[in-house]
């Protein structure tokens, strides 16, 4: 039950500088600032990423728009500058511990540890853990992984869940961390690692984005349902 609760991740599109106790602290320096600060990833499709322009879209920011113009109102501050910082999986909670952004709009699951450092916003998806691989290499299942080489984005909550399914299943997986998504799929689409293993929307994101998206395929893998 426990790894199931991990891998049907609900992620949420904003995460608050400090914790619920120092809410008001936080919209004090936004308010005081006439400024709020946004993070927002530069490879985490739909959610968060760069478009053909290289300005950052998606639809966490959309959503965080509509906080924004919240803020506004809430705060009797309609010429509140926003200011967007580029974060990624491994820096986006000490930037919002630190105080460097106030919000974070993302692709971020909620876990139990995470609300210990940071406070999210209401859930707005739900994902599953999958596994991308090239269809070349002809496996199937993640039990066709034994001995392999995998890969995942360094900060990813895909690590604890990787490293079960490997004792589980005693797959006996080497794991590769990538510096962001993008990376990830270069260590794929290269061959050093056999698969990538991520939440489902972002996999099939970066899938959709990808050159040649038929080169790649999804391992049928069943670890529950919603």
């Amino acid at each position: 039950m426990s790894r199931l609760r991990a891998l049907l991740s609900a992620t949420a599109i904003a995460v608050f500088s400090v914790s619920a106790a120092q809410a008001g602290p936080t919209l004090d320096n936004i308010r005081s600032k006439k400024a709020i600060t946004i993070g927002y990833r530069e490879t985490s499709i739909p959610f968060s990423y760069l478009g053909a322009d290289q300005k950052p879209v998606g639809f966490s920011l959309d959503l965080c728009a509509h906080v924004v113009d919240r803020l506004k109102a809430d705060l009797g501050a309609p010429d509140l500058q926003v200011k967007l910082t580029p974060v990624n999986s491994s820096n986006r909670i000490p930037l919002i511990q630190n105080g460097t952004i106030d919000l974070e709009c993302g692709g971020t699951a909620s876990s139990k540890q995470r609300l210990e450092q940071v406070s999210f916003s209401v859930s707005t998806f739900a994902s599953q853990t999958a596994w991308l691989t090239k269809v070349s290499s002809g496996l199937k299942t993640p039990k066709d992984l034994k001995g392999k080489t995998i890969v995942l984005t360094q900060g990813s909550d895909a690590l604890g869940i990787a490293k079960g399914i490997s004792q589980d299943d005693d797959l006996n997986l080497t794991i590769a961390q990538a510096k962001d998504h993008a990376e990830s799929l270069l260590l794929l689409a290269t061959g050093r690692a056999a698969a990538w293993v991520e939440a489902d929307i972002l996999l099939a994101g970066m899938r959709a984005d990808y050159s040649n998206p038929a080169d790649l395929a999804f391992l049928k893998a069943n670890y529950g349902t919603i």
